[in-house]
């Protein structure tokens, strides 16, 4: 049991964080698709992401999310298309998420306007804590597996010009609450509505040097938070960036783009649970963008 406690303990403020498991991803600026359908196709290019995130605390468990995803412009749908897969672990949960996306396209005088929905399946596995050799020591409530599937769905609006970009979106559209196949009375995953807004501008100070201020604010019954990240590109072929997540970490940022290719690090060192995880958390990205023949 003193086990149990330490878990719950340390990996308790994750969970609330994560916001129902939801992962936060820090460069979002550059994989904006897993969190706005409505993105899908509006780069007019086929575009591949994919993003791994660890909280390097030492623990055995400790939360670590990869994102992966791809998608297109296509003329005939008037839109475009994209797909989607998210994994997510924190301490004994595990999440797995698979997701289809459709943007439609409207073409305006200064810039594009989307609106895209998407639809797919959350999978939600949850092991047991701990194992006693003391039979009056176990606690049935946090013993065995548990795996649970459920449909998924989302919405977004997403409006670019070639120096700003700005977007609305909900994940988890259904308040969904699943419960214990046992345990009727004992609910294993909560999963509220999830709001996004992001934000980004792109200011030429000269030919050589560009400061791109971002932002992703996150909303949720009872939480909120922001990404407030400030960019500087230099000759269009490296990035610097520094920023903080409200009332959670100081965010820094850096990457190569080599037109096609993009790589990026980010690091968050953690202010509200610097005891637990003073070495921050590492994430990292890689784009591979093509143009469309």
């Amino acid at each position: 049991m003193k086990k149990t406690a330490l878990l719950l303990f340390l990996f308790l403020p994750f969970l609330a964080a994560f916001g129902q498991f939801e992962p936060t991803l820090t460069q979002t600026r550059f994989n904006r698709l897993t969190v706005n359908p409505a993105y899908a196709g509006t780069d007019g290019k086929y575009e591949f992401n994919g993003q791994y995130k660890l909280v390097d605390n030492g623990l055995s468990g400790a939360p670590n999310t990869a994102a992966f995803n791809f998608n297109m412009p296509t003329a005939k749908l008037h839109g475009g298309i994209g797909t989607q897969f998210l994994y997510d672990k924190i301490g004994n949960f595990e999440t797995y998420e698979g997701a289809l996306n459709y943007a439609y396209h409207i073409n305006l005088p200064k810039g594009l306007l989307s609106f895209g929905l998407k639809t797919g399946i959350i999978i939600n596995r949850a092991d047991g804590f701990w194992q006693s050799t003391d039979p009056a020591a176990i606690d049935p409530l946090i013993q065995g597996q548990e795996t649970v599937i459920a449909f998924n769905n989302g919405l977004g609006a997403y409006y670019r010009t070639n120096k700003l970009y700005a977007g609305i979106s909900v994940n988890h559209l259904t308040d969904l609450k699943i419960k214990d196949s046992e345990l009727a009375e004992e609910i294993l995953f909560d999963f509220d509505p999830y709001y996004y807004g992001i934000f980004g501008y792109k200011w030429n100070i000269n030919p050589i040097i560009a400061l791109e201020p971002n932002t992703t604010i996150r909303y949720t019954q009872d939480f909120w938070t922001a990404d407030i990240i400030a960019n500087l590109h230099i000759k269009s072929l490296v990035w610097f960036g520094a920023g903080f997540r409200k009332d959670d970490a100081i965010l820094l940022l850096a990457g190569v783009d080599a037109g096609r290719f993009k790589v990026g690090y980010s690091y968050d060192y953690y202010q509200s649970l610097s005891s637990l995880s003073s070495r921050g958390a590492h994430e990292f990205l890689v784009t591979v963008a093509l143009d469309k023949k």
